[in-house]
């Protein structure tokens, strides 16, 4: 069976892609930053024993970072960042077998946040958001929103320029919540997993909703990274991934209901309130994953059941 090579292996999403391209009979060589990263990973997938290597890249945006780990391997998924054009100029000199590169990206490389709720407008592939290098020195949100538009427009560029024989997709998620497969710590949650628990541990004393309501499972965001490798329609195309969008109401009521003994720690407010419809908050269309790459979007109850439940088993450790 084919080779993958999976960067930033350690990561929340990445995991999930490990996972899935296991599941779908891959091999995977995956790089992580240390060799103290490898123990955990490797019990986590203990089950495919064999079928899957490790290399350490310590330092991913140093020239020539990839350069040996992309030998041999017949498709690439990249996760890390930053580091990407180190990938696709070493799949280019020394992997000429490659036939699809992968890369992560974000919504924050799409949407304009200064452009607020938007009333009526709808995100697509087309758009791209306006912040300019010079912005992105100005905080720390707008250098996150430069560094994700700027690191695809490089990827892109690269193709463009150098016309490689690989093709290229780009993968553009929102926030993405969801069960994590790594060694999870309370202590150490991914920024939108931290989201959820605050609704939990009391971090959110009343619900305020926002206008940033899209999300989806990351589940949904890995099966989008594998079956890009080889859907005929995938290369040159960059995916917006989600499908609904989601009120702090929605997710307060789902959490009441499935975890009734967490009700004394859940913020005030209204439940089950639907989120405000694309009148009052901008919305996004994600049907082209579902029509290109067959992505199958797991619904906002599932995602925050087996989240919450994975987080309430966290804090009784």
């Amino acid at each position: 069976m084919s080779t993958v090579l999976l960067t930033g292996a350690s990561g929340f999403i990445a995991m999930h892609v490990f996972q899935q391209l296991l599941e779908a009979g891959y091999t995977v060589r995956a790089t992580v930053r240390s060799e103290g990263k490898i123990p955990a990973i490797a019990r986590t997938f203990a089950a495919h024993d064999g079928k899957f290597s490790f290399v350490v890249v310590p330092d991913i945006a140093a020239e020539g970072a990839f350069d040996a780990a992309v030998v041999g391997v017949d498709y690439v998924v990249h996760t890390a960042s930053p580091g990407t054009t180190n990938v696709l100029r070493a799949v280019q000199q020394f992997a000429p077998q490659v036939r699809h590169v992968v890369v992560t990206s974000s919504m924050a490389a799409i949407v304009d946040v200064d452009q607020g709720a938007r009333p009526g407008y709808v995100y697509t592939e087309a758009d791209w958001n306006p912040v300019t290098l010079e912005q992105g020195k100005q905080d720390p949100f707008t250098a996150y929103r430069a560094s994700k538009k700027y690191a695809e427009k490089t990827a892109w560029a690269f193709v463009e320029r150098e016309k490689p024989a690989f093709g290229l997709t780009v993968i553009n998620p929102p926030v993405v919540w969801g069960p994590m497969l790594n060694d999870a710590s309370l202590d150490a949650l991914n920024t939108s997993n931290q989201m959820m628990y605050d609704v939990i541990n009391g971090n959110m004393a009343e619900i305020k909703e926002t206008f940033m309501t899209l999300w989806v499972d990351v589940r949904s965001v890995a099966q989008a990274h594998v079956r890009a490798l080889t859907a005929p329609a995938s290369a040159g195309q960059r995916y917006l991934v989600s499908k609904t969008r989601y009120s702090w109401s929605q997710v307060v009521g789902i959490i009441e209901r499935e975890f009734p003994e967490l009700a004394p720690r859940l913020p005030t407010g209204p439940r089950d309130v639907p989120p405000a419809g694309l009148d009052v908050f901008f919305g996004l269309d994600g049907s082209k994953a579902e029509r290109d790459l067959g992505v199958e979007y797991i619904p906002l109850e599932v995602c925050v059941k087996d989240l919450v439940g994975q987080l309430v088993a966290l804090e009784r450790r």
